[in-house]
This record gives structure tokens, sequence and C-alpha cells, in this order.
């Protein structure tokens, strides 16, 4: 998964969007192509929801 593009993704669903909790930007994020396209290329759930997680912390 490409950091640039689902730090990329998250501003688009946070401007979109404006989830308030980690809940509902998850339930967002996971519509996005770059997570969609991960998990159906076989990839890890578990990876991808870390991975977005450490991607906002460093936003933060």
């Amino acid at each position: 998964m490409n950091y640039l593009e689902l730090y990329n993704d998250v501003l688009i669903v946070v401007l979109e969007g404006r989830p308030t909790n980690a809940i509902s930007l998850l339930k967002a994020i996971n519509k996005r192509p770059i997570i969609v396209d991960a998990l159906e290329q076989g990839g890890n759930c578990k990876y991808s929801i870390q991975f977005t997680f450490e991607t906002l912390q460093m936003k933060i």
C-alpha cells in the first residue's frame, strides 16, 4: 500500500465526509479504491487498519 495514496485518500475523506470519530473515518476510508484494491489483492485487513491509524497519527 502506498503511503502517499493513503494519505491523499484520508484527506479526501476528511474533507468530503467530515468524520467525527475513528470508526466513521474507517468506514469511509474502506470504500476508497486504495483499500478496496489492497483487500482484493489479498491484503491483510488488520495491516490495512494499522497502516491507516499510523498514517493518521503522523498527520496529527
